[in-house]
């Protein structure tokens, strides 16, 4: 991410959604995540969608370019879905479906890592242009709703 940062500074570039995407795609730098915020069902979670990932159905992209990640804290866990690019909205959708599929219910959100790390990096007040997707999964199983968060 340091080296986009500095293309950035060098090159004079404003830090909106479309530079940062081609500076994204130029350093391979495009990898994003579904977040799940869980407590008690972190385990059941867990467990499904590893057994998935096993069998080579979690969304459509291989195996070894899609990752799991728990970070925990005294009040909550965080479950992370890794995909390989977030300019990839119709596998990005798929994920989200095989992540449904899986049992995971509840709201997720979809960060792209390349803002997140730069908003580390640099003044945070742009970062609220960064494509953060909303997925909420009703209760009876079969509604979703998609938006972007801001």
């Amino acid at each position: 991410m340091q080296s986009i940062l500095s293309e950035c500074l060098k090159n004079a570039f404003i830090l909106d959604i479309h530079s940062v995407t081609v500076l994204a795609r130029r350093h391979m730098a495009t990898r994003g995540r579904w977040i799940l915020a869980c407590n008690n069902e972190v385990d059941e979670h867990w467990y499904n969608l590893c057994h998935v990932l096993g069998q080579h159905q979690l969304g459509p992209y291989p195996p070894q370019s899609t990752c799991l990640m728990v970070e925990c804290s005294s009040t909550h866990y965080l479950l992370s879905i890794f995909s390989p690019d977030y300019t990839d909205w119709l596998g990005i959708n798929a994920l989200e479906c095989a992540i449904r599929l899986a049992g995971v219910s509840g709201e997720m959100t979809y960060q792209a890592d390349v803002f997140s790390a730069l908003a580390e990096l640099v003044d945070a007040r742009w970062v609220h242009h960064a494509p953060v997707y909303m997925s909420i999964h009703k209760d009876d199983g079969h509604e979703y709703m998609h938006g972007i968060k801001s």
